[in-house]
């Protein structure tokens, strides 16, 4: 072991508040090392004394020698924590369970099978909206939530009760990303096992774990099996990574809000190609956007394609800390840390990155992404042209008729100004009598219960109840694919023929993702879902045109909704601190689970069934395989292994039915089932892709086999 890293770390038992001293342990203080290689070169020195770790700081050292675009080999990791939600989480905690049985079976003790590193699972992922613009949606939602998924809960908090280091959050407390901002996120803490102050480093198994990136986190989205090996404290390896800066100049004009600039950057960055880089964010410009919109920049890092999207901390970083519930302490820790480190925030420093783009937020303007691709930004104009194009109204319904208009998902949900804005459209709607045609569903389901806790001290939860955006539920819903049935008129018109369109102010929009009977939607801020909710259809300029009629036949247009920036400043000063996520744990509570070491599989269940890979009569079979199947470009996970809804005729439903499950529910209730989640590959891939090792004749249809081109299920 080197001495200079020797020399940075405490003894066996001691503690020692202060971070590992950087300088000492790459030999030179590399003031021009991009933030990202900062965190690794922490992590490794943290873990010296193995393979990995020194490997790893070799080659750190190497890349401060040889400088930009010189990095070779793998770096490792080892996560501190790792956080996921209820669907990902069920295959992992399947498995684990699944091991302590098989480590009972062979004499060993089951508790060997608990993680090592503490993992946080939210059940986030599997409430809808079936029941909207009542006072008492969120109560009927969430009854139905528990009713459908009962088993699949039940063995989550068993999972909670057995296994060591495991915190399962219930159902209504938020989505996983806003509750690590609000609560679980630390930024930089003592690491127990050395004494240091360390960086918090985090894995998760969602694509948009790289929201944390907002307070100064590393941390981005991994598959199952990877959350799995770190979770039992194994590193993650991967090639050195690829840093890219993107210099924030300017500030935003009057109007423009975080969506906007997400969605801005997301279509500069994906166009500008920066698949697997780690992104970070610097310039003059960070100074101008709040936590919460940094956040929205952040969790859009998969949709420009990026491993992460890293802000460095600064003054807005330690305030939302404190707003959040921080101690003193422990804000003043991270201070501590992140300057001593050279996180701090240096507006004008030029760091040594593989590639650098600059984006001016000056001139980014209200923005819209659809109507298939997060990354397919139009102004309002383009929103306008895109509408004039849809096939015309048919059933009732208006040529791009507006059917769904959701403010839902982490995404945006983490901003005050974003949410408080659409209460105060919402509240001049409501002056000028206007409200939303009848075709269009609208929810209210953000992140947490801060978001409704800021209208309320606000005064505008109200109006935006009138207007149907009264609380529906705190979760994922339409965002994931949850967004219940339409409106009947529509769903009558879709099933004619008609054409529609779902608008929400969340970070995806694949085809069918957000509703099986719609093929487009868009993508846009709180405040202009609302707006779009009022519309009704988009075909229209809503920056310019007529968006609705007053009961006194007046014209109602944007600058008559809009808020200006005085009564949103207003609103923010009305809200104080921000609300600790809270919720209603009385049907969790109530919730039965086994209290065993190892779990009781019930073997005629289709929600549960303990994996086929511990069975010893397969291990060490000779494996004679080919290609399933060979797509192009545009696979996500989605289109991989979907949430969302079973389509009828897919094998999936097909086998369920064979099981006695004749209407089933979405495929996140049968995560835990690898029978399930086998026969849902590929359900929901884009109609544009074709499976290259199949007959082209078919290429709308199943896989064909290689070996004898007969057509079969993937």
């Amino acid at each position: 072991m080197p001495s200079e890293m020797a020399a940075t770390m405490p003894g066996p038992g001691m503690v020692d508040e202060t971070p590992i001293d950087l300088e000492a342990v790459l030999g030179q203080w590399a003031e021009a090392l991009p933030l990202v290689l900062r965190l690794f070169a922490e992590d490794a020195a943290a873990h010296r004394d193995t393979e990995e770790g020194a490997a790893s700081l070799e080659r750190i050292r190497a890349r401060i020698r040889n400088g930009a675009r010189s990095g070779q080999g793998e770096l490792a990791l080892h996560p501190r924590r790792v956080l996921t939600h209820d669907t990902t989480a069920s295959p992992a905690l399947v498995d684990i369970a699944a091991l302590r049985d098989a480590a009972i079976a062979s004499g060993f003790d089951a508790a060997l099978f608990s993680p090592k590193i503490p993992v946080d699972v939210i059940i986030d992922h599997s409430v809808s909206v079936d029941h909207h613009a009542q006072p008492d949606a969120v109560i009927l939602n969430r009854r139905l939530e528990f009713r459908r998924h009962e088993e699949r809960y039940g063995f989550l908090k068993w999972a909670g009760r057995a296994l060591d280091r495991v915190t399962v959050v219930p159902p209504g407390r938020g989505i996983l990303h806003t509750l690590n901002l609000e609560d679980l996120a630390q930024v930089a803490s003592v690491d127990p096992a050395n004494g240091r102050l360390r960086p918090d480093t985090m894995i998760g198994t969602d694509s948009h774990t790289p929201m944390a990136g907002a307070l100064g986190m590393l941390a981005w989205g991994v598959g199952g099996l990877e959350a799995e090996m770190a979770m039992f404290g194994l590193p993650l390896l991967f090639a050195f990574p690829r840093s890219v800066g993107v210099r924030l100049e300017g500030v935003p004009a009057q109007g423009v809000t975080a969506t906007d600039i997400a969605l801005t950057v997301t279509e500069r960055l994906r166009a500008r190609g920066v698949t697997g880089a780690f992104v970070e964010f610097g310039g003059p410009g960070v100074a101008a956007l709040s936590l919460g919109a940094r956040a929205a920049i952040a969790n859009m890092a998969p949709e420009y394609g990026a491993r992460t999207g890293l802000f460095p901390v600064d003054d807005e970083t330690l305030a939302y800390l404190r707003r959040s519930g921080r101690t003193t302490e422990h804000v003043a820790r991270v201070e501590r840390w992140a300057r001593a480190q050279g996180f701090w925030h240096r507006p004008d420093a030029r760091l040594d990155h593989d590639e650098e783009i600059e984006i001016d937020l000056g001139h980014i303007a209200t923005s819209f992404a659809g109507p298939s691709r997060p990354d397919e930004r139009k102004d309002a104009a383009g929103l306008k042209r895109w509408g004039r194009a849809a096939r015309a109204g048919q059933g009732g319904l208006p040529r791009a008729a507006v059917v769904i208009a959701a403010i839902t998902s982490c995404t945006n949900s983490a901003d005050p100004a974003l949410i408080l804005s659409a209460g105060l459209v919402a509240r001049r709607a409501r002056r000028l009598g206007v409200t939303p045609p009848g075709w269009v569903k609208t929810s209210f389901a953000p992140g947490s219960a801060a978001a409704q806790g800021w209208l309320e001290a606000a005064g505008l939860s109200a109006p935006m109840a009138e207007l149907g955006f009264g609380l529906s539920a705190i979760g994922c819903t339409t965002c994931i694919g949850n967004s219940g049935p339409l409106i009947p008129s529509a769903q009558a018109a879709l099933e004619t023929g008609a054409e529609a369109v779902a608008v929400l102010s969340g970070n995806r929009n694949f085809p069918h993702r957000i509703h099986a009977a719609l093929e487009h939607a868009f993508l846009c801020s709180p405040p202009m879902v609302v707006i779009l909710a009022l519309a009704g259809r988009l075909d229209l300029d809503p920056t310019k045109d007529v968006l609705a009629i007053a009961p006194d036949g007046a014209e109602v247009r944007l600058d008559d909704l809009w808020p200006d920036p005085a009564e949103i400043a207003t609103a923010l000063a009305a809200i104080g601190h921000d609300r600790k996520a809270a919720g209603n744990d009385r049907d969790w509570n109530a919730l039965q689970a086994p209290d065993t070491p190892l779990f009781p599989w019930d073997p005629g269940s289709t929600t549960l069934c303990a994996p086929p890979f511990l069975d010893r009569a397969g291990i060490g079979a000779r494996l004679d395989l080919a290609s399933l199947a060979v797509f192009g470009d545009g696979m996500t996970t989605d289109h991989i292994s979907p949430d969302g809804s079973i389509p009828p005729e897919s094998p999936a439903a097909r086998w369920l039915a064979e099981g006695g499950v004749a209407r089933p529910n979405a495929f996140a209730s049968y995560r835990g089932n690898w029978n399930v989640m086998l026969r849902g590959a590929f359900s929901r891939r884009p109609s544009s892709s074709r499976n290259k090792s199949a007959d082209p004749a078919r290429r709308r249809g199943p896989s064909t086999s290689l070996r004898t081109r007969h057509g079969h299920d993937a």
